[in-house]
């Protein structure tokens, strides 16, 4: 409850994962994590495993939490990262802060983020930030790595 969105959010999701054909979700901070807030998703476009509303997701695998970290200060993604570390959850996830670091300036060059397989094997993502003063929220698709190529 402290994290769903409001109606024309969820609306929004609803929308964008018509559209494209992927399951989408929202990514907020909750306190030092960053938690799924909502997805859409459908027997055609499931979400990844794993990926559960209200449930911390690693931020350094996924595209919705290296939107949210791209904006801050290094110090503060030091603090972010510090309860869980950069675990390998695949063989391309990164675990090395100055992977990462290149990959957050690349995001904040971009303004999107994108992740293939570092999540979970066979899935990609694509996330940008919702527009405001401060990025405190992401919105992201997820697919198969079949479909993102």
């Amino acid at each position: 409850d402290q994290v769903r969105p409001t109606a024309p959010v969820r609306t929004l999701l609803h929308e964008l994962h018509g559209s494209v054909g992927a399951a989408t979700h929202l990514v907020v901070f909750r306190d030092t994590d960053v938690v799924v807030a909502a997805v859409d998703e459908c027997a055609d476009h499931p979400r990844p495993d794993g990926f559960d509303v209200g449930e911390p997701t690693p931020a350094h695998a996924t595209a919705g939490g290296k939107v949210l970290l791209a904006p801050l200060r290094p110090a503060r993604v030091s603090e972010l990262l510090a309860p869980y570390g950069m675990p390998r959850l695949t063989s391309r996830t990164l675990v090395e802060r100055r992977g990462l670091d290149r990959e957050l300036m690349r995001v904040r060059s971009a303004g999107v983020a994108v992740e293939v397989e570092e999540y979970r094997p066979g899935i990609a993502g694509v996330a940008a930030p919702v527009p405001g003063a401060v990025v405190r929220a992401a919105v992201g698709v997820t697919v198969s790595r079949a479909e993102f190529a």
